[in-house]
């Protein structure tokens, strides 16, 4: 993973076939009044960040960003950077 990272992201989403996809974190609990939150901005804006721990984005933004970064050669180490590198959609802090 430490010389490809992008591919790793790829490979991990390549599983999920919902049009949303959330990112949780190991180091944290997640609280579920947050990702209740997490959900409901979802729905609102297709990437939304509250901390280096939980996430969500929409599927297709994602795997766009994803592929976006393999065909460039653009280093990433996370999914948020993918998007806010490689998307015209900037993430929505909350």
């Amino acid at each position: 993973m430490a010389d490809t990272p992008y591919i790793a992201l790829l490979n991990g989403l390549k599983a999920v076939s919902q049009e949303n996809v959330v990112v949780v974190g190991l180091s944290h609990i997640v609280d579920e009044q947050k990702l209740d939150t997490m959900l409901c901005e979802l729905g609102q804006y297709p990437a939304i960040y509250y901390n280096e721990d939980l996430q969500a984005f929409d599927t297709r933004l994602l795997m766009f960003s994803l592929q976006l970064a393999i065909e460039t050669n653009v280093q990433i180490d996370s999914y948020a950077m993918a998007v806010e590198k490689l998307s015209n959609t900037p993430l929505q802090k909350i």
